[in-house]
């Protein structure tokens, strides 16, 4: 059978090192480079064209092993990618997964995992372990729900008048009915029987409600330009 080529990012080079000299004793498995930066990587995967990238999630930031996903697949398509982390994260897991990596392997598990999850890849045998689909699963229902609610929202939010949405947004962003009433040089009282008319729009009973809603959903972050 011919080895299967592998290469790692991982910013922490005695993990390298570590694995270097532990893969030898996985004869099927053939460590063909090693980098430490995404810039590394990209030049890597050009010059050597893997079976198999090992990529640690967090490279110069927490997230850019996630965030270069899309440049890799561009340069190389068919690319099997194990995501390693020493952080079992949901949100890490979701993301990772849902732009079409093929495992996630934490670094702390036993290298025999590490070697079978390599070997499984290769061969397209991966099944998913029950806490990575319980994660998946968890993360598309929330995904599902937020969606619903966001569309509530959106459906509630087209009742507003220009002036009630300005209110909202300015409330979204933290300032309060003194700010509010400074800025457009009315009384606090007209203020907020404006956002009691909000209120009773969104069938809320509090502007905290309202706004800790608004804020898990990111509303106002998609009306920016």
């Amino acid at each position: 059978m011919d080895n299967i080529r592998i290469i790692i990012c991982d910013d922490a080079l005695y993990w390298c090192d570590f694995f270097e000299k532990a893969v030898k004793y996985a004869p099927d498995i053939k460590l063909i480079g090693t980098c430490h930066t995404s810039k590394e990587c990209m030049e890597l995967i050009k010059k050597e064209m893997p079976d198999i990238l090992l990529l640690d999630i967090q490279l110069d930031s927490d997230t850019e092993g996630l965030e270069i996903l899309p440049d890799i697949y561009n340069i190389m398509p068919g690319l099997k990618i194990i995501m390693l982390t020493s952080f079992d994260d949901e949100d890490y897991i979701f993301s990772a997964f849902s732009q079409g990596i093929s495992d996630y392997v934490l670094k702390s598990a036993p290298l025999d995992e590490m070697f079978n999850s390599i070997r499984a890849v290769y061969n397209n045998t991966t099944r998913l372990r029950p806490s990575t689909a319980n994660v998946i699963t968890k993360k598309a229902r929330e995904i599902k729900e937020s969606q619903k609610s966001l569309l509530y929202i959106f459906n509630k939010m087209i009742k507003l008048s220009a002036y009630e949405f300005d209110v909202l947004k300015s409330l979204y962003y933290g300032k309060t009915i003194k700010d509010i009433a400074s800025y457009r040089v009315i009384e606090e009282s007209s203020v907020r029987r404006t956002i009691s008319r909000i209120l009773a729009k969104f069938d809320a009973d509090s502007t905290k409600e309202l706004l800790k809603q608004l804020h898990e959903l990111k509303v106002f972050e998609l009306f920016k330009e």
